[in-house]
């Protein structure tokens, strides 16, 4: 009875350490979309409200649709396991260049940190279509192995 109990927790634990790498990788994705839509608003805001980068900031402090994004524009170092490091250099450029240039200039640096941070998006939603049932599988094919060795 005991043995038995035990080979359900190994294959419980196996299994959620599986679901665990899953949700980092629809995490990732999430927020890949997040940082889309704020660059998408900032576009607006700078063009159309003539807005400052303490604007910017504003409007991603007080958006709860952002969270994931929020640490990241606050200057601290968010999400490293989400971002890899080509995101985070393109996160870093993005968030050292703004407010450093005239409006075209601004307009010019968000419209290809919107081109290169769609690209990321797509990236990760086919990481995520190819590795999360994959992820989810092994961690439970993981715990019936351990289970059957163990027992």
């Amino acid at each position: 009875m005991i043995r038995a109990a035990l080979c359900v927790l190994v294959i419980a634990v196996c299994a959620l350490i599986g679901e665990g790498f899953a949700l980092e990788l629809r995490l990732r994705t999430r927020l890949m979309k997040q940082i889309c839509s704020a660059l998408d608003s900032f576009e607006i805001m700078i063009r159309y409200q003539k807005s400052t980068v303490a604007d910017l900031r504003r409007f991603v402090t007080e958006n709860p649709d952002l969270d994931l994004l929020r640490e990241s524009f606050g200057g601290a170092d968010a999400s490293p396991a989400l971002l890899r490091p080509p995101e985070k250099q393109a996160l870093d450029s993005l968030l050292s260049s703004l407010g450093t240039t005239d409006e075209e200039g601004q307009l010019a640096i968000i419209k290809r940190a919107r081109s290169d941070f769609a690209r990321f998006e797509t990236i990760s939603r086919e990481d995520e279509m190819k590795k999360c049932r994959l992820y989810r599988a092994l961690g439970l094919l993981g715990g019936i192995f351990l289970a059957a060795l163990t027992f």
